[in-house]
């Protein structure tokens, strides 16, 4: 098992791509993989604590390069004093494969789970519009007077293919 410090110091991050890896049946070509950049340092308070819980897994990662001009960052919350970026009627938006969300109020996400931890949302699924298996860490995101906030990230729910095949929605955490 690695320490944090030297697994940061091994590990890269792709940015700019949209595949894992050149596959000419799916089109993805050398130019989509993006490029590889090492980190320098991660900033884990109080986003990270290492217990496994399922919550607080979070580290933001200051890259040893600067990325492109055509990648674009994201505000993130807790830097800004914006009471609407919270409001359960915002319409969210999803990174990956997936597609618009529907935010639930609390009540709905606590009948569509057994448990839920308090600091997190729930989305509708949809089996024609939903993140997928592989979508899992991807920014949840909303957007106020011309900028782009982070206010989530995807965690799991019913997975695509069990959608597409007629399993019931529940709800995207």
């Amino acid at each position: 098992m690695y320490e944090i410090e030297e697994a940061l110091n091994i590990m890269k991050v792709s940015v700019g791509g949209i595949c894992r890896r050149v596959d000419e049946e799916h089109g993805c070509s050398e130019a989509e993989l993006g490029k590889w950049i090492s980190i320098e340092s991660a900033f884990y308070t109080p986003f990270f604590v290492s217990s496994c819980s399922g919550t607080k897994d979070i580290a933001l990662l200051k890259l040893a390069e600067s990325v492109s001009d055509d990648i674009h960052h994201i505000c993130l919350p807790h830097l800004h004093d914006t009471d609407e970026l919270y409001d359960s009627t915002a319409r969210l938006f999803s990174s990956g494969y997936g597609s618009d969300r529907v935010k639930m109020t609390d009540a709905e996400c606590d009948e569509n789970l057994d448990s839920r931890k308090p600091d997190t949302f729930c989305t509708f699924e949809r089996a024609e519009r939903n993140v997928c298996h592989g979508d899992s860490g991807g920014g949840v995101t909303t957007s106020l007077e011309g900028r782009h906030y982070l206010v989530g990230l995807v965690s799991f729910g019913t997975s695509c293919t069990d959608l597409a095949m007629g399993s019931r929605a529940g709800a995207q955490v």
